[in-house]
């Protein structure tokens, strides 16, 4: 894999079915767990990729705002329609339940011009990507945007999803149709590279974001953020990831030397 580097995104199918996006050389697979890879698609700048194995069905997105999708497993990929050419997709999530409501969303961002100031955007389709409406922007230079949905939920839970970008989380206010509040999760305005959530976002949930400053948790839905260094050291973080197995919920971290903190929660 050394020879494909970099590489901006990646996806475990299955134990041993491996996909990664390349920024020189396409979408790349490996069905020996990484001891080899070939190329299925030779379109450059993939930022983005999304697979939904039981479903056969795949999505991809590069910087340059174009979108791709697999449906016979990522065998092969064609380019469709995309909403926002030119500029760049950065995340591409598909809904728990999928198989029912078809519904996608896609983070994306766009540089500044003479009339509009930079910005990152969150677009949700419910029709497998054949449309796109843009459902909310966040004013702000950076240039990633991770979007979480949360962890324990399956029943609305794209409605409940929270987004990371620039030094803020996002989190949607249920009472009020595609309305997000925007709160900077660190006083000092360090970046926020990933978050998670725990539960109903807007209901007792829990949300982890990782900052260049250290983890941070929120234990009403976003509203306000404190320092969570308990178990899981200090420094920058660059990602989270939440995993349920049975009735524990586990918090990994990733810190930007490289290391793995693990912490079950209650």
């Amino acid at each position: 894999l050394a020879s494909y580097l970099p590489i901006s995104s990646a996806f475990v199918q299955a134990p041993r079915s491996l996909f990664v996006a390349s920024q020189q050389n396409g979408i790349l697979r490996s069905t020996d767990g990484g001891a080899t890879w070939e190329v299925v698609s030779p379109v450059t700048n993939v930022q983005a990729l999304a697979l939904l194995p039981d479903e056969r069905l795949g999505w991809a997105g590069t910087s340059e705002g174009k979108l791709l999708t697999t449906q016979d497993g990522g065998n092969t990929w064609q380019e469709m329609d995309s909403p926002c050419a030119g500029e760049e997709i950065l995340s591409i999530v598909a809904s728990p339940l999928y198989a029912q409501d078809r519904t996608l969303l896609m983070g994306t961002a766009s540089r500044a011009t003479a009339t509009k100031p930079a910005r990152v955007a969150l677009w949700r389709s419910t029709n497998g990507g054949a449309s796109w409406r843009q459902v909310t922007t966040q004013v702000t230079t950076a240039r990633w945007v991770d979007i979480a949905l949360p962890v324990g939920v399956t029943e609305n839970a794209v409605e409940q999803a929270v987004l990371a970008t620039g030094p803020y989380c996002l989190r949607p206010l249920r009472r009020a149709k595609d309305v997000w509040i925007s709160t900077q999760v660190d006083p000092s305005g360090a970046n926020v590279l990933s978050v998670v959530a725990q539960g109903e976002v807007d209901h007792g949930g829990i949300l982890y974001a990782a900052t260049g400053s250290g983890v941070y948790r929120s234990i009403d839905g976003g509203r306000t953020w404190h320092p969570f260094a308990d178990g899981l050291g200090s420094g920058s973080f660059i990602s989270l990831a939440l995993v349920r197995k049975g009735d524990v919920d586990t918090l990994y971290a990733m810190s930007l030397g490289g290391l793995i903190w693990k912490r079950d929660l209650a």
